[in-house]
């Protein structure tokens, strides 16, 4: 997961906010599935120390198909 944060998310942020003349320290949503690694506490402690700027929302369990629609009717 912190593969995907480091060479995907953050890229693209930096990459997305340069458009609007947004903020450097502009605030990014992460929406995750409550999977184990999503929710685990070394996840949330380097997110929070690497990269203070990427907030997280979860998905609750059952609701994939409501909140991450593309999951469910792409893949």
């Amino acid at each position: 997961m912190c593969k995907y944060v480091n060479d995907i998310l953050v890229p693209y942020w930096e990459e997305q906010k340069v458009l609007p003349n947004a903020p450097a320290d502009q605030e990014c949503i992460l929406h995750l599935n409550v999977w184990s690694v999503h929710r685990s506490i070394q996840f949330h402690m380097w997110t929070d120390m690497t990269y203070p700027w990427i907030k997280y929302h979860f998905v609750p369990g059952g609701c994939t198909g409501v909140g991450q629609p593309c999951d469910i009717s792409i893949q």
